[in-house]
């Protein structure tokens, strides 16, 4: 028997193509977005699980579920779709937005609006929802992901400190035979002369260029 197929949070309106982070549609991080199809059962489901609950700590400030069933009976009886992948407070921004500025009774739909709720119609709840829920997930892709930088030299020394190129302590870099364990295929070879690391010095003396080296011949001091 097959497992039933995870479906995609994805409800038609991706703004990751302008080049946001955070899908203001699905709240899906970009890398997410462009990846779905290759994950696996689990790493969706990871995804899903994120979305739900970030969602429903939004939800939670403006209505309680009251009765989960007479929710989903009414959204089916109003043909209102709503991803099952989420728990019932998931459901709510959906009825929101297909009630648009007309008032209804939410008890009847088994929910009960809270405080916060008050004096406001369902479309200006369901904007103040998702407005809230993109903050969250922005906050939560950054403080996970994004990496500020000042400038494009303290990204450079950013790539160099995970490369192991980089002394931590004194910023300084690291010989080659220190740090051989850490470098890189792609480190490059010192031409004939040039001395990669200046004895009894802390600064590194690399090769400038191949053609400078040629012309010391080999055994020469390094240029300075």
């Amino acid at each position: 028997m097959s497992k039933p197929r995870i479906g995609t949070p994805c409800i038609g309106v991706c703004s990751t193509v302008f080049g946001d982070t955070v899908c203001r549609g699905c709240r899906r991080f970009s890398h997410e977005v462009v990846d779905w199809n290759a994950y696996s059962d689990e790493q969706k489901r990871i995804v899903w699980e994120r979305l739900d609950e970030l969602l429903g700590l939004v939800v939670s400030n403006y209505f309680e579920v009251l009765d989960a069933d007479a929710l989903a009976s009414q959204l089916d009886y109003q043909n209102l779709r709503y991803q099952t992948q989420l728990s019932p407070t998931g459901w709510v921004p959906e009825l929101l937005k297909a009630a648009g500025r007309q008032r209804i009774d939410y008890r009847v739909f088994g929910l009960e609006p809270l405080p916060a709720a008050e004096g406001m119609a369902p479309r200006e709840l369901y904007d103040l929802i998702s407005k809230e829920c993109h903050a969250l997930n922005q906050a939560h892709y950054d403080r996970s992901f994004a990496r500020p930088v000042g400038s494009t030299g303290d990204l450079v020394m950013q790539a160099a400190r995970e490369k192991g190129l980089i002394n931590d302590l004194q910023d300084s870099p690291v010989p080659p035979a220190a740090s051989a364990r850490k470098r890189p295929n792609s480190w490059p070879r010192a031409a004939p002369g040039c001395a990669w690391w200046r004895a009894g010095s802390r600064n590194w003396n690399g090769c400038r260029t191949t053609s400078t080296a040629k012309a010391a011949g080999p055994g020469s001091t390094p240029p300075t």
